[in-house]
């Protein structure tokens, strides 16, 4: 699953005594909108809080207030952050005013989106939530997106599509844009189509003291690649522009194959990516143990299967992506590959749409091979009794290695050859549990890498050195 995530990370912000907050470019907005003006306006106050409500047009929520844990709901209901105060951001002007208090009042901030991404829980300080800044226009003759902070990936596709136009994006739609290109963003199309983040032309960035700020190959480069692929914690994104690319017909989709077939397509995908996937082509193989619940169909409830998902794109799309010796290794029991729009690229890898409790953890590798397949089955396979509902890995390369030119490159693993993720579900409250089965996955196969992680598939399970080490190696 895309971790990570609209502003779906909660990041850590520094406190400080910093400059006085911009005053809007609105006059329409009057001195409510400058947090600086109010406090010289408005008459003395005991509580702060009430000199940040003055300030902003969004709620300011505090513990005990009934919307309050609404607000600060994630996707994965076992994080449950407690921040002292939330504000609910309606415009960049908000985010500046909620920032320039936090500094104050020397509190930590943090920012909330969409909330996919496994992220430590907020204790104290402030959070600024971003999803009422869900606008998206689209200009189809400059091929560019304008996406606010709150939206997410499906309304970006829908917009496109109205235009023969599509994002680069993550593998679920529900995800949120700004907290996936934060974190660089490895999609079904990767190798089609390259790292998400590096369509992001320009982005509007608020940092404490410092208001609004535009960046782009132009006005602060470094900040550009820090903060899209390295998910630096400098300030909070209000707003990108992406390119988008012309739609050029998609053949995609997911094929399910029964447990006692597992080795031998675990083996089909080995050779297949040792031989050479053809261009334009994304794929990646998964092991899954389903549950036996309402919506999960007949043939896949309750059982342990894999599932192989491919994409292609352009020359590619026309024919068969998979080759005969994948078809024969077993017959899928439920799936298929064909043409797909656009528009249901999530069909793909069907990644849960609903809150799902979890705890991941990932790393990238260098290669998968006979060894590498037999550790992989030994730590996950139908034999293995392993308590993980998610083992994947997926196939980087092609355009995935392509740098951008037009900034520092802070996107980690993007030399990598796979990339695994795993997830378990958590039995109560106990996150230990779960968190060892990752792990064990992750040892059986981390000899075949470089020891890192890269930002949006990296979860609990990681060690604070597998994050670093991903990241060290771009954004010195």
């Amino acid at each position: 699953m895309d971790g990570n995530g609209t502003g779906h990370c909660i990041q850590a912000g520094s406190a400080g005594r910093l400059l006085p907050s911009h005053a809007s470019t609105d006059p329409s907005e009057g001195p409510r909108r400058n947090p600086a003006m109010t406090e010289l306006a408005a008459p003395p106050v005991h509580d702060p809080r009430e000199l940040l409500r003055r300030g902003v047009k969004g709620p300011v929520l505090t513990v005990g207030d009934a919307d309050f844990a609404d607000e600060l709901a994630t996707f994965d209901p076992l994080v449950v952050h407690r921040p002292d105060v939330v504000v609910g951001a309606t415009d960049a002007i908000d985010v500046v005013a909620a920032l320039d208090w936090a500094a104050r009042h020397d509190l930590r901030w943090g920012v909330l989106g969409a909330g996919h991404a496994e992220v430590p829980e907020h204790r104290g300080g402030l959070v600024v939530t971003t999803r009422r800044m869900d606008g998206v226009e689209v200009d189809p003759v400059r091929r560019i997106a304008r996406v606010q902070a709150g939206a997410r990936w499906e309304q970006v596709l829908a917009a496109a599509d109205r235009h023969g136009l599509m994002p680069v994006c993550g593998a679920a739609p529900g995800v949120g844009v700004v907290g996936l290109l934060t974190g660089g963003g490895v999609g079904p199309l990767a190798r089609s189509y390259g790292v998400c983040s590096d369509r992001v032309r320009s982005a509007e960035l608020v940092r404490p003291g410092h208001g609004v700020m535009r960046i782009d190959p132009q006005h602060r480069p470094d900040l550009l690649g820090a903060v899209f692929g390295g998910r630096i914690d400098v300030g909070i994104v209000t707003s990108v522009e992406i390119e988008l690319v012309v739609q050029e017909g998609i053949s995609g989709g997911g094929m399910y194959f029964a447990e006692a077939d597992i080795p031998a397509v675990v083996d089909a995908f080995r050779r297949w990516t040792k031989d050479g996937v053809a261009d334009g082509v994304t794929t990646s193989l998964a092991v899954l143990r389903l549950p036996d619940l309402p919506g999960v169909p007949a043939p896949l409830a309750g059982r342990t299967v894999a599932h192989l998902r491919v994409a292609a794109t352009g020359a590619a799309a026309g024919s068969d992506p998979l080759p005969p010796a994948v078809r024969r290794a077993a017959a899928p029991v439920l799936g298929g590959v064909g043409p797909l729009p656009a528009t249901r690229i999530g069909c793909i890898h069907a990644d849960p749409e609903h809150p799902v409790p979890h705890v991941g953890g990932g790393l990238l590798l260098d290669e998968f091979t006979g060894d590498t397949a037999a550790a992989w089955l030994d730590a996950v396979g139908p034999d293995s009794g392993a308590a993980v509902t998610i083992a994947e890995i997926r196939h980087w390369g092609d355009a995935l290695a392509i740098t951008p030119e037009d900034r520092p490159d802070c996107v980690p693993g993007r030399d990598s050859s796979f990339g695994v993720w795993v997830s378990a579900p958590p039995a109560g409250p106990d996150l230990e549990r779960p968190r060892s089965s990752v792990r064990r996955v992750l040892d059986a196969v981390r000899s075949w890498g470089r020891g890192g992680a890269t930002v949006n598939f990296s979860g609990s399970a990681n060690t604070r050195d597998e994050v670093e080490h991903g990241w060290d190696s771009r954004q010195q």
